[in-house]
């Protein structure tokens, strides 16, 4: 079974799965035991890398499948290992900006994982997000704007598969979301409004 860090209870096409890192430091393995109409079933990744114990997340994909995505390397890429059921295939970023710790986020997208975050500065503050597309990894980056008030930021991934960034702007009485298809960013802030009370009231 695997470790009690990063195991999740998944659902996929085939049925529930609980997936997780297993092996040791010199052997670094993935599992996932699935629930088939079939019966139950174990399949493990070869030896790979688990990545920076601080960034790593399972995620369910659009088509059914899983993924275990994190930071590499020198932290500035991203490997995710994909399960289908019956094996899995793995496949890491080019070098690319992986955007600030606070705020990153990996998601499940219409064209595949995804990890997104904040990039820039305050002189110049962007969102990117870098996904895996079955043409391989993209990075796409908004034009410089207004990435909010920190206490109150959340990605979303939306209903059609895309995902957002939305977060309080201005004189935290309009919200700003920006919007990734996988291929451009669109942009869009609320009139002047009543946004509720927040968590600490």
């Amino acid at each position: 079974m695997a470790y009690g860090d990063n195991r999740a209870y998944l659902s996929t096409k085939d049925g529930p799965a609980v997936c997780g890192r297993t092996g040791d430091q010199s052997s670094q393995t993935l599992d996932c035991t699935v629930l088939k109409s079939t019966g139950w079933v174990t399949v493990y990744t070869h030896a790979g890398d688990w990545g920076y114990a601080t960034d790593r997340s399972w995620l369910t994909n659009a088509d059914g499948t899983v993924s275990y995505c994190r930071r590499v390397n020198f932290a500035d890429q991203v490997t995710c290992d994909r399960f289908d059921g019956t094996a899995w295939t793995s496949s890491t970023s080019p070098r690319t900006d992986l955007a600030y710790g606070d705020n990153r986020a990996y998601l499940s997208t219409k064209d595949g994982p995804a990890v997104c975050g904040r990039t820039g500065d305050q002189s110049s503050q962007t969102l990117d997000c870098t996904v895996l597309k079955s043409t391989g990894w993209v990075t796409v980056y908004t034009p410089a704007g207004d990435w909010g008030y920190a206490t109150d930021r959340s990605w979303l991934t939306n209903a059609d598969g895309t995902v957002s960034f939305c977060r309080r702007v201005n004189f935290a009485d309009q919200v700003t979301c920006d919007r990734f298809d996988g291929t451009a960013w669109t942009s869009s802030t609320s009139p002047r409004t009543d946004l509720g009370y927040p968590d600490t009231f």
